[in-house]
């Protein structure tokens, strides 16, 4: 029987935008469910999305291969939820600061964003989280 873990993925800024890098972050659980596996997943990034207001949202998406189709979901978020109108011009959108899960979930959608993978490992391999915590003081990487 395999095990899943949830790692964190791990964010560089690159001047112009974060980019992930680490993809084996910080465990976040670990499970023999694939099913739980992806409970814990969706639960993990719900807390990192509603971590990441303040942010300009264009910082998770400029390199994306969709970002047209991106932007133009985000604009039309912020017209549903904020009845905020913007411009097909403008990439000034900061996120709020203060969202419900529900409203997180919008987000992650539409920014086609996930901060953490489910790695699946095989049943014998002895997983030690501590090999896997990002050291943010030293290693120029963000977890959210």
């Amino acid at each position: 029987m395999a095990q899943y873990v949830v790692h964190k993925i791990g964010f560089w800024y690159t001047d112009e935008c974060f980019v992930a890098g680490e993809e084996k972050g910080t465990v976040m659980g670990i499970t023999r469910s694939l099913e739980e596996a992806q409970a814990i997943k969706s639960r993990e990034d719900i807390k990192s999305m509603k971590n990441v207001g303040g942010f300009t949202a264009l910082d998770f998406f400029f390199d994306h291969e969709n970002f047209k189709g991106i932007h133009k979901k985000l604009r039309e978020l912020y017209k549903a939820e904020f009845n905020q109108i913007i411009e097909k011009d403008n990439y000034d959108m900061v996120l709020p600061k203060s969202i419900t899960d529900e409203l997180a979930i919008k987000f992650l959608s539409a920014m086609e964003l996930s901060f953490h993978n489910i790695v699946e490992y095989s049943d014998d391999e002895v997983i030690n989280p501590a090999d896997y915590e990002f050291d943010e003081e030293h290693d120029e990487i963000s977890g959210f």
